[in-house]
């Protein structure tokens, strides 16, 4: 017989989990003639909180699957930062690179998890090398208008101790600044042993914007692009070490963005004269830009392209490159501060309470 089906003939409503005959008045199931059916009782709903993952404390780390081998936790692909290198003594050209490029990611969910990666393993980088106070960081970062330069610093720096690092972004001159060498603004916020600095901008738009604008002179920007090399050649003798990022964006999604600037209120502020004016010219500024880069990339301060057209892309390859940084320098706790902190926890406190006598 049809489970659907009374013993009278008549469809069961199902309702709260049990069934009833629509003619319950006449029917001799509901007055207890018949007997009643054994219905399987409904489980109850899962738990929504299985699914989700378990809260890390603060500082956990996700091994690799490459580094452990552990098949459930980690990504296997990442970004390959020599992809993004340029060669000193290359010939460099941004047409040889693509911005729109995912560089092996497939979507952004995967790209996701690498970022978060990559910013644990340099929040544990950037605390071993403030207490080893050997060496240090200095990355700038430049792009055009709209690439997202400000963001990346904001990214770079999640989860960085806010005692070993700092961040700044360049603006012109000011008068007093103008009477100095152009590089003395700068040597002045070179970071010390020990911390990270997250530049936006830096000594290159003085060689860079500043012959677009007229402000000087092609053959004294290329006395001042061999300063630049000899200053960075230094830092990197001092452990300090010196790196730069590009960020690449096509002029059509640069366009877009600066039209999406002036109708968001939020940043309408940022926007002004000069960056309409540079749209005009961005062919000129990429031009610019190609023999800087092509100039100045040395191996103790090497040039890297970072596609930007794709948001996600941009931040994940970022993170990557400040990671594999960070590996090559290998910064580690000194041995006798790990003694002394061993030694400090196994000595016995001593009472050091005194009481006066009545």
């Amino acid at each position: 017989m049809d489970a659907s089906v009374c013993f009278c003939g008549t469809p069961l409503v199902v309702a709260r989990q049990t069934r009833q005959c629509q003619s319950s008045r006449v029917c001799a199931r509901s007055a207890g003639t018949a007997p009643r059916m054994q219905l399987t009782e409904v489980p109850p709903p899962a738990n929504r909180k299985r699914g989700r993952p378990k809260k890390r404390p603060f500082g956990y780390v996700e091994p690799d699957r490459v580094r452990t081998g552990i098949a459930e936790v980690g990504p296997v692909e990442r970004p390959v930062t020599e992809r993004y290198l340029v060669v000193p003594d290359s010939e460099f050209s941004f047409r040889d690179r693509d911005p729109l490029d995912q560089m092996g990611l497939p979507d952004k969910s995967y790209a996701s998890a690498v970022w978060t990666q990559n910013v644990n393993h340099n929040m544990l980088w950037q605390t071993q090398l403030f207490a080893e106070r050997q060496q240090a960081v200095l990355l700038m970062v430049h792009g055009f208008h709209t690439s997202g330069k400000s963001e990346v610093v904001h990214k770079l720096s999640s989860g960085f101790e806010p005692g070993g690092f700092a961040s700044h972004a360049w603006k012109e001159p000011s008068v007093r600044e103008s009477d100095y060498n152009f590089l003395w603004r700068y040597h002045r916020r070179v970071p010390r042993k020990g911390h990270v600095a997250l530049w936006v901008r830096s000594w290159y738009e003085d060689v860079a914007t500043a012959v677009l604008q007229d402000q000087v002179s092609a053959h004294e920007a290329d006395n001042r692009m061999y300063q630049i090399m000899e200053l960075e050649h230094m830092l990197s003798l001092q452990g300090i070490k010196v790196v730069k990022l590009y960020l690449q964006i096509s002029d059509v999604v640069a366009f877009q963005r600066l039209e999406e600037t002036t109708v968001v209120p939020r940043g309408m502020w940022r926007v002004s004269r000069r960056d309409f004016e540079d749209k005009a010219r961005f062919n000129e500024y990429m031009k610019r830009w190609e023999h800087v880069i092509r100039t100045t990339s040395m191996d103790a301060a090497p040039w890297y392209i970072v596609p930007s057209s794709i948001k996600w892309v941009r931040n994940t390859v970022a993170s990557q490159i400040l990671r594999d940084t960070f590996s090559s320098m290998n910064p580690q706790i000194p041995p006798e501060k790990i003694a002394s902190l061993l030694q400090t926890q196994l000595e016995p406190q001593r009472d050091t309470l005194t009481f006066q006598t009545m």
